[in-house]
């Protein structure tokens, strides 16, 4: 559950929430809301601005090039 926070519920069909990565947002969504960022596949956001946001000034940009770069070499050549 990567950055996911589990809602306490009842215990029948809890709705899992997650914050928006962005830092100027980090608001709370129901994690199917969220976007994915296309790269990494792991930051997640509430809004095209708030990646763009996050991108440009939060500094996703040098984390998802460092995190597909170790995506590629982890992969076998076979793959």
């Amino acid at each position: 559950m990567d950055g996911v926070l589990p809602w306490a519920g009842d215990g029948g069909g809890a709705a899992e929430l997650g914050a928006c990565q962005a830092e100027q947002c980090m608001s709370l969504h129901q994690v199917e809301t969220l976007s994915v960022c296309a790269g990494c596949q792991r930051a997640r956001y509430c809004s095209r601005a708030c990646q763009l946001a996050d991108w440009k000034r939060g500094g996703h940009k040098a984390l998802c090039k460092e995190i597909q770069a170790g995506a590629k070499e982890s992969t076998p050549e076979w793959a």
